[in-house]
Formats: C-alpha cells, structure tokens, sequence
C-alpha cells in the first residue's frame, strides 16, 4: 500500500488525531520524502518533457519557465491536470501561455509562504479585483457594486493588473 501525506504523522499522533497503531501499521514500510513540485524545478522539467513527449505536443521553454515560478499546491496531480485541460482546447500541438495559465497566477502565489517572499498589498488588491471582475464575466459594473468602488476604478485596476502581468507571463 501507498500513502501519502502533506501532513507531520508523529505530531497528528501527539495531538489525538491520530492512532497510534494505525500510525506504526504505516510507518513500518518504506518511507520515501518526496519535495514539493515548488521546490523541484527539475522534476517540473522532466514531467513537462515527458508530458511533451507521450502526448506529441510542443511546450513552449517560456511556458515551463513560467511553470518553474507557482507554488503548486496540488503538486504533480495539479500540474498533469492544468496540462490535460491545456492540450484538450489547444488547437495544433504547440502548447504556450494563454488563459487557463492566467487562471494559475492567483492560485501559485501563496502569500502565506515566507520563501517565495510576500506578496504586495497593491498586488494582492489588484488580484482581488480581477478575480471578482472574472467572476461577474467582466462586467464592471456589477463588480463595482460588489466591491463598493466605481466602474472606472474597476477598469483602471483591471488594466493595471493586466499589464503588470503582462510584464511576468512568457
């Protein structure tokens, strides 16, 4: 059997959340630390590569760079979806930056993560704007409603959210 865990066994144990028998039953196999997709650039390279290859597709060395700067969360199940979604609606086999990668730079920021360095505020309002502004499917005018600020402000924060991206994706 395989398991895996994002979580500390011995310390859920400490705490009561765990059993103790159920903990030794797993404990007493093998044990394999695998590092986050976040902190192995490599790894990321290699499952593009071999994504690339098995699918006959071309991922563009920009897009991976860019994949190379998200935390991943949901590490290489993550990663391996947002690519399946990403080669179904392409059209040829030449796969670059395009919305479904937008859609990841609010998710591959964790502003709650010290070594990836903080997170601006006016970055973190601009994000916040532009995620209420997709969600009403880009009308500004009921996302300035929402939000309590004018439809002009919401235009201006969008572009300047858009272009401050624009300088970071490939």
């Amino acid at each position: 059997m395989i398991f895996a865990t994002g979580q500390n066994l011995k310390k859920l144990v400490s705490e009561g959340k765990m059993r103790k028998d159920f903990f030794y039953r797993i404990n007493s196999g093998i044990k394999i630390s695998l590092n986050p997709l976040r902190k192995d650039s490599e790894l990321l390279l290699r499952i593009c590569n071999e994504y690339s290859f098995n699918k006959n597709i071309f991922i563009s060395p920009r897009l991976i760079d860019f994949y190379k700067k998200l935390s991943w969360p949901g590490n290489i199940r993550q990663l391996l979806g947002h690519l399946e979604k990403k080669v179904a609606l392409i059209k040829g086999n030449k796969m670059e930056f395009n919305y479904l990668d937008e859609e990841l730079i609010d998710e591959g920021y964790d502003i709650w993560l010290p070594e990836q360095g903080f997170l601006p505020l006016k970055d973190l309002k601009f994000q916040y704007v532009y995620k209420v502004f997709n969600y009403f499917n880009g009308n500004a005018i009921k996302c300035s409603k929402v939000l309590g600020i004018s439809s002009n402000t919401v235009r201006d924060l969008v572009t300047q959210y858009q272009m401050h991206y624009a300088a970071k994706i490939p």
